[in-house]
């Protein structure tokens, strides 16, 4: 674990030194001054584990360095102990607001500060752990999407709820054209879908669609329903058809949820979808077709809303 201890007090310094060689930490620099301790983080090729930082110094004192220390990208969650004779209640809570994880007071009592680089130690262990499952991770999902096309439909595994479209292919062919009016079909488009889809790798698009999808099913909790992504980023829903599903309200409802979320999509650097939703689609009382042109309908209308805007009346399978 490398370390860097900053106190302007020599003899305390090699009283820190000679105790943290006991406790087994050797890989230790000092700095004698706020400045000296940001000249070292800057030269230096590989970053700190751990910073010990004296809060009385002079001309820059410890709370200032901490917060100089935060600016830095590197060290925006490095593990800060200070160390000061200060003890007051104002000094404690500045250092922490300012960044600080821990704050031990002088005169230094090693057992103590065994425990509490014990800590530091356990907490990066734990970091590094994580930093390994998301690389994991994002390897995997960058393996799973690797060759993904803009209209294959694809399962989005984070999301509760929701199905494939070939499960919903199967549901209604198992309903058959009789019992097929009991539901009715729902699309929903994102116009800008092929733009997201150039503009992001696989990975950051599918995270996209899976937060699209997310606001589609909350918007419909207030029926019971079935929810996939079909691919070129069209989703298709089934509600009962007895439900009264407003289509313009519905539309709404998505988008304003959408643009409560319009910072977290540009600091992604992504642009804001925007949802168009089609009328409902429901089946003839005699209908002699596929059931599964009900999908199809849906989706149909949904594209046909956002390219024209145009209010579409129910459309029926043949």
């Amino acid at each position: 674990m490398r370390i860097l201890a900053v106190d302007d007090e020599p003899i305390f310094c090699e009283f820190l030194h000679v105790s943290m060689k006991r406790l087994g930490y050797v890989d230790i620099d000092f700095a004698f001054s706020g400045k000296e301790a940001l000249a070292r983080i800057k030269a230096t090729a590989q970053p700190y584990d751990c910073f010990l930082l004296d809060i009385r110094m002079l001309p820059m004192d410890g709370i200032e360095l901490v917060e100089r220390i935060r600016e830095n990208p590197k060290h925006a969650k490095t593990p800060i102990i200070m160390i000061s004779a200060l003890s007051d209640k104002g000094s404690i809570d500045r250092a922490f607001m300012a960044g600080a994880n821990d704050y031990v007071t002088k005169p230094l009592d090693p057992v103590e500060l065994k425990i509490r680089l014990s800590m530091v130690k356990e907490m990066l262990e734990a970091r590094t752990q994580m930093q390994m499952l998301d690389t994991h991770i994002l390897e995997r999902q960058q393996s799973k999407y690797a060759r993904l096309n803009f209209e294959d439909d694809f399962t989005l595994d984070d999301v509760s709820g929701l199905t494939t479209v070939t499960a919903i292919e199967n549901y209604l062919l198992k309903l058959g054209n009789l019992r097929l009016r009991s539901c009715s079909s729902i699309g929903f488009h994102v116009p800008v879908g092929q733009a997201l889809f150039k503009g992001n790798d696989h990975v950051c698009f599918t995270d996209i669609m899976a937060e699209v999808a997310l606001v589609i099913s909350r918007s419909l909790r207030s029926y019971d329903h079935v929810l996939a992504y079909a691919g070129s980023a069209n989703f298709i829903a089934l509600a009962p058809q007895t439900a009264d599903i407003d289509q313009q309200l519905l539309q709404k409802s998505i988008n304003v949820e959408l643009a409560a979320m319009a910072q977290d999509f540009w600091d992604a650097g992504v642009t804001l979808p925007n949802i168009s939703v089609g009328e409902p689609v429901t089946a003839p009382f005699l209908s002699f077709g596929c059931p599964t042109h009900l999908i199809g309908d849906a989706l149909q209308a949904a594209i046909n809303r956002s390219s024209g805007g145009i209010r579409h009346p129910r459309r029926h399978v043949a």
